[in-house]
């Protein structure tokens, strides 16, 4: 199967690395991003039912704030990015 030439240790070190990486991924990233989601749903939902404009505007600003910012900062990175290595 390809793995005559590994030894056992290494093998256990590519899958303790696997699953570090999981981890980080459902700690670092799907976790904050879930529950800043379900916080701005409900403060939204909250603000709404208290004065429905107020509650338009926390979404249009939450969504600016949550998609807006990450796009545009994706934008500059990839340009700074390009621009410093253009390969």
């Amino acid at each position: 199967a390809g793995l005559r030439g590994t030894r056992r240790g290494d093998l256990l070190s590519r899958l303790v690395a696997d699953v570090d990486a999981l981890q980080d991924y459902w700690l670092r990233w799907l976790l904050p991003a879930g529950w800043a989601a379900l916080v701005s749903v409900v403060s939204v939902l909250f603000v709404t039912w208290l004065l429905p404009p107020a509650g338009a505007v926390l979404a249009v600003g939450l969504l600016a704030a949550g998609v807006g910012v990450p796009l545009v900062s994706g934008a500059f990175a990839r340009r700074a990015e390009l621009r410093l290595a253009p390969a």
